[in-house]
């Protein structure tokens, strides 16, 4: 736990996005609850998560970089959360 990852988001649904880690065929979940900065809309039509303010949109496809925060090998889960640089209104480095 800790760790950080490059990810791939591979399913957009109302509650967060599940991400696979690049190379490594581990799925994960982003909760919603995570996504820190902005309120979240889930658009089943284009099944996209969309920022209110930020307009700050996850889709399939997208890259990431995760954290992982959580596994539980009773329930066959793992959690992660996304990087600051990856959230609405983060500081970008160097700025």
């Amino acid at each position: 736990m800790g760790q950080q990852f490059a990810a791939t988001i591979s399913t957009v649904t109302n509650f967060g996005l599940f991400a696979t880690l690049d190379g490594q065929f581990v799925d994960g979940l982003i909760h919603i609850s995570t996504l820190d900065g902005d309120y979240f809309n889930f658009d089943e039509q284009r099944r996209i998560l969309a920022g209110e303010r930020s307009r700050k949109v996850y889709k399939a496809g997208d890259k990431v970089d995760i954290i992982v925060s959580n596994v539980s090998l009773d329930e066959r889960r793992i959690d992660f959360i996304l990087t600051k640089e990856h959230l609405p209104f983060a500081k970008k480095k160097g700025k």
